[in-house]
């Protein structure tokens, strides 16, 4: 009996081990000015990249974009997706993104406790009045489209 036991509790520890590891670390692909980029992001909020084309995440995304994507793909379902710079208008970011058959953008909202918390997402045509659904402020939701439509 005592032999089951301890065998089931290693079993345990194993499992929420290998579970820990899959749920605090997800790979990610960024792309700026048609370069791809792949990295890691742990919980740390740190992001090591590998080399791609002779760029890397860390040399062009600021830290608030690595934390919206960090926070993003912790909160998404999806994976192979691939990234665009976030447009972070603090306390509002718009992470756009794309697959293999489906892009969208998501709306996140900075808590100073949680980090940068998803409000929702949308697919097709992106204007003001989808970034207000969100409950984003009007002027806020403005200088987001300003710049997502001048990149």
């Amino acid at each position: 009996m005592k032999k089951i036991l301890i065998g089931l509790f290693l079993i345990l520890i194993c499992v929420s081990g290998f579970y820990f590891y899959l749920t605090e670390q997800k790979k990610i692909s960024v792309t700026k000015n048609n370069t791809s980029i792949e990295g890691d992001v742990d919980s740390s909020n740190k992001t090591s990249a590998g080399k791609a084309g002779g760029s890397s995440v860390s040399e062009n995304n600021t830290i608030e974009e690595r934390a919206v994507a960090k926070d993003f793909l912790l909160q998404v379902p999806y994976q192979n997706i691939t990234l665009e710079n976030a447009i972070v208008e603090y306390p509002y970011a718009l992470q756009s993104w794309y697959g293999e058959h489906v892009a969208a953008i998501a709306i996140l909202k900075h808590s100073p406790t949680q980090g940068w918390l998803l409000l929702g997402g949308e697919g097709g045509v992106i204007d003001e009045d989808i970034i207000k659904r969100f409950g984003v402020p009007p002027l806020i939701a403005k200088k987001i489209m300003e710049r997502y439509s001048s990149q």
